[in-house]
């Protein structure tokens, strides 16, 4: 039978950073019913810029088309240095500073329409003879194929359905009563003490936002130290994704000082809980501002008529407390069976092995 999907690769950054292709990328995400906003252009071209300058990238977009139906996704060829026995690893845009990398689909695909676009993808561009890679990692998938190199992924992401709360309180006494109470005590002994400010950045603050984001990233650091940062890509998602609406920069201020910031997004009545972070001040922990500035961020998700809190990937004790609602994840693997790719996934896997030995040995 004939295969009813043509596909093209775009494999230059002079292709895919083009004007004609970023205005075709603005139209399958305007007409991509679920799309995410992780392969928005101005989320994603803010990680690509940043890591071209820091590693050696090079892209493989892929455009696949069928009738009415039109998938975008956006591939990455990494090729790591001397450390990582120089692996040239196929992933995803965003990876892994992004939650989800499932393609942009435009029209209205069937689940067999998703599994036939990838089996053409496994076929054609993975089995391609110029497309040269040792491994290939997708990951963050809500939807796969149906070859044996997909698997569920452990993590899941929790998430509240906000279409289903007609206001604010409605949502609050859907809570347990113990976290309902708790969050009503702890505002309370706030406002009682000191002055309470929920702050959202807007798309006319740019240069108030970028001041306070070290601010954010020092005490975002301070909660995760070994959580990797890369240089300036917070401050390019910032630059690009504030204007374009899609950046939602907001803190939690006490007598006029912040105290609890958190850099997410919203797009296409989602909201994406992204990075939280806290004052690491004494005399703030026991007001529990996290908890309470994840309360203004759903009242005003609610207000604002968002469909979805989306509280992204990992079953984190926090989240269980908001909701029991949690979507599963798929994850697509491969490792190639060439000589040279088995040689060097194996002097991968040897350092690897090597650095955990020696980490355990310097604690």
């Amino acid at each position: 039978m004939e295969n009813p999907w043509k596909v093209e690769l775009y494999r230059s950054w002079d292709e895919v950073d083009s004007p004609g292709f970023a205005e075709q990328w603005r139209q399958w995400m305007e007409h991509a019913p679920d799309a995410h906003v992780f392969y928005h252009p101005a989320i994603l071209k803010a990680w690509t810029d940043t890591y071209r300058l820091l590693q050696d990238m090079s892209p493989l977009y892929c455009v696949a088309r069928k009738k009415d139906i039109t998938v975008f996704l956006p591939l990455v060829l990494w090729r790591r240095n001397y450390k990582n026995a120089f692996l040239r690893h196929l992933v995803p845009a965003g990876f892994s500073d992004y939650d989800y990398h499932d393609p942009v689909i435009c029209g209205q695909a069937t689940e067999e329409d998703i599994a036939s676009f990838w089996e053409v993808v496994e076929k054609t561009v993975f089995d391609h003879k110029t497309v040269v890679y040792d491994e290939i990692s997708l990951s963050g998938m809500r939807f796969s194929g149906k070859s044996d190199k997909w698997c569920p992924e452990e993590d899941v992401s929790p998430y509240l359905e906000l279409s289903e709360h007609k206001d604010y309180r409605h949502f609050l006494f859907s809570l347990k009563g113990g976290l309902r109470q708790d969050l009503g005590r702890r505002e309370r002994r706030m406002v009682e003490s000191g002055s309470l400010e929920f702050h959202c950045y807007g798309i006319s603050e740019q240069n108030e936002a970028l001041q306070a984001l070290p601010v954010f990233l020092d005490a975002h650091r301070q909660r995760w130290p070994n959580a990797y940062k890369a240089n300036d890509l917070h401050r390019n998602i910032l630059v690009r994704g504030l204007p374009e609406g899609v950046v939602h920069f907001s803190e939690l201020r006490y007598n006029d000082t912040p105290i609890s910031w958190h850099f997410g997004f919203l797009f296409k009545s989602r909201f994406y809980h992204y990075m939280p972070a806290s004052s690491h001040d004494e005399k703030y922990r026991n007001f529990s501002p996290g908890k309470i500035h994840l309360s203004y961020l759903i009242r005003e998700c609610i207000s604002g008529e968002v469909k979805r809190f989306d509280f992204l990937k990992g079953a984190h004790p926090y989240k269980n407390e908001w909701t029991n609602l949690k979507m599963g994840l798929f994850r697509f693997s491969y490792k190639s069976r060439k000589l040279n790719s088995m040689l060097r996934l194996v002097a991968y896997n040897s350092l690897a092995l090597l650095r955990e030995h020696l980490d355990f040995l310097v604690m």
